[in-house]
């Protein structure tokens, strides 16, 4: 293997292991967002949060932003196009 293959070889897998960290930290931030909505204790969001897959979590936080008192409308539709474009991507 030449040494620029190499480069590219590493700079593919850090390119990955990137995308994959980021996704991470974002499933964290959903976590954190379904416990919060709904009011969801240490132990329990440990519980349910680890027993349900993404798709879940996201039509939890669908509705909850839904039936939120968010004002204007257009912030709730900012927040849906959010969690449906974090949807679109999980096939990825």
């Amino acid at each position: 293997m030449t040494d620029e293959q190499m480069n590219r070889n590493a700079h593919c897998t850090a390119l990955v292991g990137a995308f994959l960290q980021n996704w991470a930290l974002m499933e964290a931030e959903l976590n954190e967002a379904v416990a919060k909505a709904l009011d969801l204790d240490g132990l329990q969001s440990a519980i349910l949060l680890t027993n349900i897959q993404l798709r879940d979590k996201i039509h939890i936080l669908r509705t909850a932003v839904d039936i939120a008192p968010i004002s204007p409308d257009s912030e709730k539709e900012r927040f849906d196009k959010v969690l449906c474009r974090i949807s679109d991507y999980s096939s990825t």
